[in-house]
């Protein structure tokens, strides 16, 4: 293993490869002290003591760098999905694009785009599902889209089933869901629509990082569907 220069931060796989030596040692000396024992004998406890804490140590070390890591690739992946919705004036596939890789990126099961800015005239533009099961929408969270559209903000809930602000909600009850995050498009404050994405079967899927990446991403979005909307109302003036 190269080691890292004065200017140079160690790599995930650097400090993986160290943690994996000093969990050897580690154990190793577990394993002498046993056998020293059977003779009567011991190690120096503090030595053993200080070789599991450096195990201990190196794993949370690398449990950080891989959090980083992870950080680092979706913000990497926001900036080019950005991008490319923002480079086209007929964003409908772009917008699919980009939300295989929000669901990627946040281990989402479903996700859809949607327009409107009442529960009562959605239009469901992208849908994600399962291949088995393509519902296009008709099972997500109507209480969840409600409490977006209402406050403007954000929504996340690690436990729909066992969540209080999902009490009222037929659909939590009927499904049983359980991670759902809800982001709002607004542009110039006024409600476009929103990004909806859940995972059924497993609980405690999102975390704040991941619905700062969506609420981004719906930034985007809402920017880009409007340029999109402008230009085509301009296109339309120019014809008539």
């Amino acid at each position: 293993m190269t080691a890292p220069t004065a200017n140079q931060s160690p790599s995930f796989a650097e400090i993986e490869g160290v943690r994996a030596l000093s969990a050897q040692l580690a154990n190793g000396l577990r394993n002498q002290q046993i056998l020293l024992q059977m003779r009567d004998l011991s190690l120096d406890a503090e030595l053993v003591n200080n070789a599991t804490a450096v195990e201990g140590a190196l794993s949370t070390l690398e449990k950080y760098l891989l959090n980083d890591e992870t950080e680092l690739e979706q913000l990497r992946t926001l900036t080019e999905t950005s991008a490319l919705i923002n480079s086209s004036l007929d964003p409908d596939a772009i917008l699919a694009e980009a939300m295989d890789e929000v669901i990627n990126l946040t281990d989402a099961e479903r996700g859809y785009i949607i327009f409107g800015s009442s529960i009562d005239a959605l239009d469901f533009r992208i849908c994600r599902e399962p291949a088995t099961d393509e519902s296009g929408g008709a099972d997500i969270s109507r209480t969840v889209l409600q409490e977006v559209f209402s406050s403007k903000l954000p929504l996340l809930t690690d436990n729909a089933s066992a969540d209080a602000r999902m009490s009222g909600s037929a659909t939590v009850a009927k499904f049983a869901l359980r991670s759902i995050m809800c982001v709002p498009l607004v542009y110039k404050d006024t409600i476009t629509g929103a990004i909806y994405v859940d995972n059924r079967y497993r609980e405690n899927v999102f975390t704040e990082r991941e619905l700062a990446l969506l609420t981004a991403f719906a930034n985007q979005t809402a920017i880009a569907v409007e340029n999109a909307n402008l230009f085509a109302r301009v296109q339309a003036t120019l014809e008539e």
